[in-house]
């Protein structure tokens, strides 16, 4: 009797492991049917990120992008897991967003990968790569002022030959200050071309010249190469500390930072070197993107492997931030900032949403996939609206990352809202009402706030108040 309710027992637990095996697998094709795919392996929660160790003990760094962001809550190292991400980007380290996760055995929170396995070396305390051997090095630093809107420092420029080096300083001498000095003082230093002297055939007979450019905010900032190093992926790793003082100047400064590696080190090419700023590489980093009108603005954090402009609209108060992946060329997504936004309401679905921190209204014409527009319910001066020129080219691959971006959005930031403005004043009312107009006046930055009967001459009382909501006017009608 006792046997057949152990069996019994065994059955149950058999039957309740195969039913979630079947979940898993169910759920698995319901997101591979959605362009997911999915690894397996066990995670390690490092201090530069959370990595997927596969069982053929490859590491893949993975961005948490699910939706609340707390994709590993409760989870320790050595979970193993079944991770479902799209796409792999195979540059070193590998790396992928995840999406969902499923744990399928638990750690005990102890496992740690080998530094192999990881394939990692430390450059500096805040920053982790691989590391094959550190290179000796000399370095010259020389300010050559030059200010051009658009470039993306830093930038690197190898030289390998005298040659080389005259061409470089004709092809930016316009550009930048690369001319001697006869006179050094406390806020420049010698020339580029003093500075070049020392790079003759015998010096390129023996090492190259690597050439890294460098714009600061102001002319007191001073820099420090803390190290050069090759990593086993054979690219050039260069760390620099920058120096700010505690009062500086408010001048700009471009810098060409001269770096001497020991003899015989030979770097293939520009892309194979890697500057970290502060232990940081800005070629990685997300811009933050601000742009801004009379009483109005918008601020979208955009990833460093997409593509942004500012436009311009017809009306010269309006105007977007367009954004889209780096690797397309059709379509974008236009964030705007109009005076006033309407559409025709003829096959137009709307439904509301949640973007970020704001309501919004999303709206599709004529039962499309992808959404045409999505409006902003915010009671602020104006209309915040995202537009689907062309997207749907890429949306399948890139959908659920341009909603990211424009969950980061913030709109009319300083600029106090209807709802508040009338809060504001409502404590001041010494007047009977059961009627409230608001009216901005976008040339002024005013709000104007009625209190008042309706069909009622006379008895109103008005407050004229700021943008930034300061109550400068209060009068009232007879």
């Amino acid at each position: 009797m006792k046997k057949r309710k152990m069996i019994f027992a065994v059955s149950i637990l058999g039957g309740l492991f195969a039913l979630c095996v079947v979940v898993v697998l169910a759920f698995g094709a319901l997101l591979s049917a959605k362009g997911f795919g999915f690894s397996t392996g066990r995670l390690y929660f490092a201090d530069n990120g959370t990595y997927l160790i596969e069982s053929d003990d490859k590491a893949m760094l993975v961005a948490d992008c699910s939706d609340d962001k707390e994709l590993f809550k409760s989870y320790k190292n050595g979970d193993k897991v079944i991770l479902f991400h799209k796409g792999v980007d195979t540059s070193y380290p590998a790396q992928t967003g995840g999406y969902h996760i499923v744990r399928f055995a638990k750690g005990d929170g102890t496992y740690r990968p080998s530094d192999e396995i990881l394939g990692i070396g430390i450059l500096s305390d805040s920053m982790e790569i691989p590391v094959e051997s550190s290179i000796n090095y000399d370095v010259q630093y020389i300010r050559t002022n030059g200010y051009h809107e658009g470039a993306e420092y830093p930038l690197v420029k190898i030289i390998r030959s005298v040659d080389e080096l005259n061409a470089y300083y004709n092809a930016n001498k316009d550009k930048y200050d690369l001319e001697r000095h006869e006179k050094v003082y406390s806020d420049t230093t010698i020339g580029f071309l003093d500075a070049c002297d020392k790079y003759d055939q015998a010096y390129f007979d023996k090492q190259e010249l690597i050439i890294v450019l460098l714009e600061e905010g102001s002319g007191s900032v001073r820099h420090k190469v803390e190290s050069v190093i090759k990593g086993t992926d054979d690219i050039c790793y260069i760390s620099i500390d920058t120096m700010v003082p505690e009062v500086g100047t408010d001048d700009m400064a471009e810098w060409h930072i001269l770096i001497e590696p020991e003899a015989d080190v030979d770097i293939a090419s520009e892309s194979d070197v890697i500057v970290y700023l502060d232990g940081v590489n800005p070629k990685t980093q997300s811009a933050v993107v601000r742009e801004a009108g009379s009483f109005s603005n918008i601020t979208l954090t955009i990833p460093y492997d997409w593509n942004y402009e500012i436009e311009r609209g017809n009306n010269t108060d309006e105007y977007c931030i367009a954004f889209w992946p780096e690797d397309q060329t059709e379509g974008k997504i236009k964030m705007w900032y109009y005076t006033a936004f309407g559409v025709c309401g003829t096959g137009l679905k709307q439904k509301e949403i949640t973007i970020g921190a704001y309501k919004a209204h999303e709206g599709t014409f004529d039962n499309r996939k992808i959404w045409n527009f999505i409006s902003f319910a915010e009671d602020v001066p104006g209309s915040y609206v995202a537009m689907n020129e062309g997207a749907d080219k890429w949306w399948s691959q890139y959908g659920d990352e341009a909603m990211q971006i424009l969950s980061t959005i913030k709109i009319a930031e300083d600029i106090i809202t209807e709802e508040q403005v009338i809060d504001l004043v409502k404590k001041d009312v010494t007047v009977e009402y059961n009627q409230i107009d608001a009216r901005f006046d976008r040339e002024n930055g005013l709000w104007t706030i009625s209190f008042y009967k309706k069909n009622t001459a006379g008895g109103n009382q008005d407050f004229t108040v700021t943008h930034e909501g300061k109550i400068i006017q209060i009068e009232y009608g007879e």
